[in-house]
């Protein structure tokens, strides 16, 4: 059976826990805000496609490297559910003392350096973003293999764990690029909204770190 009963409550937890992670106010989300406040909702749908399909591909080469050393080592598991522990810790409390700031008009002076423009190529800058993004690496490496059931296969179990973060990702980044668009105008730079939205997710990231820790979600 190719998902196990272990296997889907496995997925279930690791989308409340990614949900929390790929939800908050990060790099991507602030891009896709900005997109969808300065230029158009259609853009900033490109570039969403265009980061899930780069974090997608750094994902699935993640977890595939990941897999082959599971199997090898099991330790490696205990090992990786430790370190997951304390990222989602570090996160929570980053985002506890962190500000998110979100840039009403673009600024035509600010240098581009040799990445794409987003006006030009909405696509390629969001597969950019995606393949390049932090919370990917964090993701595949430290959260998703922590909730890989020790009665399944690791290269497949992570694999299909793997499509979880995916999901969660186009549901939050188009919940936000639509919210954007219906306040487009009147959403101010530093929202207490938004700041809120950033602490709660915190203290929600450090619970889900002490559950990791303690073995519950794994």
């Amino acid at each position: 059976m190719l998902l196990s009963s272990s296997l889907l409550a496995a997925c279930l937890s690791l989308a409340l826990a990614v949900t929390v992670l790929i939800a908050m106010p990060g790099p991507a989300i602030v891009f896709l805000v900005n997109q969808t406040l300065t230029q158009s909702r259609r853009a900033a749908f490109a570039s969403m496609w265009g980061h899930m399909l780069g974090a997608t591909v750094l994902g699935l080469v993640l977890v595939v490297l990941l897999g082959s050393l599971v199997s090898t080592y099991p330790i490696i598991h205990l090992i990786i559910r430790i370190a997951g522990a304390v990222v989602l810790l570090l996160l929570g409390l980053s985002y506890l003392t962190s500000k998110h700031h979100l840039d009403p008009q673009p600024n035509p002076q600010q240098p581009t350096g040799n990445r794409p423009s987003p006006q030009q190529q909405p696509l390629l800058a969001g597969f950019v973003l995606g393949a390049t993004n932090i919370k990917v690496v964090i993701a595949y490496t430290t959260i998703v293999p922590t909730f890989l059931p020790q009665d399944v296969q690791p290269l497949p179990g992570l694999i299909i764990l793997a499509l979880v973060p995916t999901i969660i990702g186009i549901i939050s980044d188009s919940a936000w690029i639509q919210a954007a668009h219906l306040v487009r105008g009147k959403l101010a730079a530093d929202s207490p909204v938004i700041g809120r939205i950033t602490r709660a997710g915190g203290i929600i990231l450090i619970l889900l770190a002490i559950a990791t820790f303690t073995g519950r979600l794994a």
